[in-house]
């Protein structure tokens, strides 16, 4: 009697662990293993880009680089992006001064929602263009 009560605690206990091992498995599946799109990301909000340490931006479905997929109505309209403390003064002025800068956004969509794998800007990876645009507004301000 003792050694059914300790499995149906034991199960009790183990249930919702495999219960979210299962959900997280099957998420991470359907991210690595979705579609991807390239898409212009355009400012949110000229005057407050950056919420906290997330840049806010509206997708540009519209723009010719971008890759609208076919058959999907509801595509997202906005988004957010994590960035570090550092850099998220920096990419703001970058991304409110864009002039000939293009943003996009890697994303994979899971419903109305979307999921960002990476951003680059003008192709580059966008720790390294933001390197790179420090580096000319400091040898600007010289």
């Amino acid at each position: 009697m003792m050694d059914r009560h300790k499995f149906l605690h034991l199960a009790a206990l183990l249930l919702p662990v495999l219960f979210l091992a299962g959900w997280s498995g099957a998420l991470s599946w359907r991210y690595y293993n979705s579609p991807t799109y390239d898409v212009v990301m355009a400012g949110y909000d000229p005057r407050d880009i950056v919420y906290g340490k997330y840049i806010m931006f509206r997708y540009d479905w519209d723009h010719p680089e971008s890759q609208k997929p076919e058959g999907i109505k509801n595509l997202p309209v906005s988004g957010r992006f994590y960035v570090p403390e550092h850099a998220a003064y920096d990419l703001q002025e970058m991304m409110r001064n864009s002039s000939g800068h293009i943003f996009k956004a890697t994303i994979t969509l899971s419903g109305r929602d979307s999921h960002i794998k990476k951003v680059t800007i003008d192709t580059r990876p966008w720790q390294e263009a933001l390197a790179a645009w420090r580096e000319t507004q400091h040898n600007q301000a010289q």
